[in-house]
């Protein structure tokens, strides 16, 4: 982006040359048809100088003209590019709402299908049967009233506890095994002399 900025002054910068170098051509024509009329003589040279200056001027104008085309299609190529990542930024947003949304929408069916696994395990579990009494003595059997809760155990007095255990002695380290350690290496034979 930064480029096009300095592209865009630079092509500013040639079209105010190019304006006053244009200026400064027809101030030279001006003086040099005022000075035709003056001496004749000097007319062939002043009509070449005039030729050269039309000239220069044709081209000023033809470069003028397409540092302007350059401009406008600087313009047009900015406008395109900020459209262009507006509908980006617009799209990836779209793309994060929807990837909340299904983030969402599984972990609620992740969590449906978690309750429906536990009733499912919860139905599929077999009844558990006393031995020794028949189904039909059981369901004609009153129910018993369930049992009441243990009372819960009291609190000593403090300092009438459990005395605390001694603590333990560190271990004293290994001692490795006889004949565990490093290997002497094995003795060099000599050559027997002749």
């Amino acid at each position: 982006m930064g480029r096009l900025v300095r592209i865009a002054a630079e092509i500013e910068r040639k079209r105010a040359q190019a304006d006053a170098a244009l200026r400064r051509t027809r101030r030279s024509i001006e003086r040099e048809r005022e000075a035709m009329r003056r001496s004749s003589p000097t007319a062939r040279a002043i009509g070449r100088g005039v030729r050269d200056a039309q000239d220069a001027l044709a081209g000023a104008s033809a470069s003028l003209a397409g540092a302007l085309e350059r401009q406008k299609s600087i313009n047009r190529l900015i406008e395109s590019t900020g459209e262009r990542l507006a509908r980006e930024r617009a799209a990836r947003e779209r793309d994060v709402r929807k990837l909340v949304g299904d983030a969402a929408a599984f972990a609620s069916q992740k969590a449906g299908l978690a309750t429906r696994a536990r009733k499912a395990r919860k139905a599929s579990r077999p009844a558990v049967r006393k031995p020794g009494k028949p189904a039909a003595r059981r369901a004609a059997a009153p129910r018993k009233a369930p049992a009441r809760k243990p009372a819960a155990p009291r609190k000593a007095a403090p300092g009438a506890g459990r005395r605390k255990a001694p603590a333990r002695k560190p271990a004293a380290p290994r001692k490795a095994a006889p004949g565990a350690g490093r290997r002497k290496a094995p003795a060099r034979r000599r050559a027997p002399r002749a």
